[in-house]
């Protein structure tokens, strides 16, 4: 399945075993954060459905790597998002 700006949608292979694997590897960089956002949205809403998109933002300031070492380990993935989430309550609260 494609998704925005033409790029293969995360988890449309089937039975692969890591995120990193089903990354295409001839994207731009431009491709890859927009691949990594649509791999990262529907996982943060698991965790933060009001705030998916804003954590999704936040995250994806991190390098590839660090976002497919979270893609790949659940557990970290929901601390930083709940890292995320704490640090926009922060921010909502001296605003």
């Amino acid at each position: 399945m494609r998704g925005f700006g033409g790029v293969d949608r995360p988890g449309a292979a089937v039975g692969v075993s890591s995120p990193q694997d089903e990354m295409p590897a001839d994207l731009t960089p431009e491709q890859r954060k927009v691949w990594l956002g649509e791999a990262l949205l529907p996982r943060v809403q698991r965790y933060q459905p009001v705030l998916a998109a804003q954590v999704s933002g936040m995250l994806l300031k991190l390098s590839a790597d660090e976002i497919l070492a979270l893609l790949a380990d659940e557990p970290s993935l929901e601390r930083k998002i709940a890292e995320a989430t704490a640090e926009l309550a922060r921010k909502h609260h001296h605003d």
